[in-house]
């Protein structure tokens, strides 16, 4: 049963490749030595696939459970085995399908993370421009700290005023 599923798709596997068409669209030399491995894989494959002809034989099931120390084991592999279902065919066609659309999902999910990324990235960079502009030195004068907080002029006049000079002193 599952030999005969391998078969079905090693008729898949039967036809030609251009080997030669995909060689020349690669242009890296690592990609080329992965598709010289897979070309490999797919003869070694091929020609394992080619020396299996026809369903197998049935199972001797009576054969194993009379050499079997516990029957009951066999009989448990029986019943497994009868419920196996294994596809009689694959159909590429649908599998292209399913892995454009999963794709398609993918892209979309990455487009989206990326607009994410660069909303998060402008939101950034405005919250270090304002941080640098608020960052005193020993290079700020005191014009660029009456320019970044004209309240602070405000309140020292006031201060002035009213003598208050030794408001902010701690004691």
């Amino acid at each position: 049963m599952i030999r005969a599923g391998f078969c079905r798709i090693g008729n898949a596997v039967r036809r030609d490749v251009n080997w030669d068409g995909l060689t020349k669209k690669i242009t890296d030399d690592g990609a080329r030595a992965e598709l010289g491995r897979m070309r490999q894989m797919f003869d070694d494959f091929k020609n394992r696939s080619a020396s299996v002809k026809g369903d197998p034989a049935a199972i001797d099931w009576d054969h194993y459970r009379s050499r079997s120390v516990n029957p009951e084991v066999v009989n448990y592999l029986e019943e497994a085995y009868g419920k196996l279902q294994v596809p009689s065919s694959v159909s590429f066609a649908d599998l292209n399908t399913e892995m454009d659309d999963s794709f398609k999902v993918s892209q979309q999910e990455a487009q989206a993370m990326i607009t994410e990324a660069k909303q998060q990235i402008s939101r950034l960079e405005a919250d270090l421009r304002a941080m640098r502009s608020q960052q005193v030195t020993a290079d700020t004068s005191l014009a660029d700290m009456i320019e970044a907080h004209p309240e602070l002029v405000e309140e020292a006049e006031k201060e002035i005023n009213e003598y208050e000079f030794n408001k902010d002193i701690l004691a």
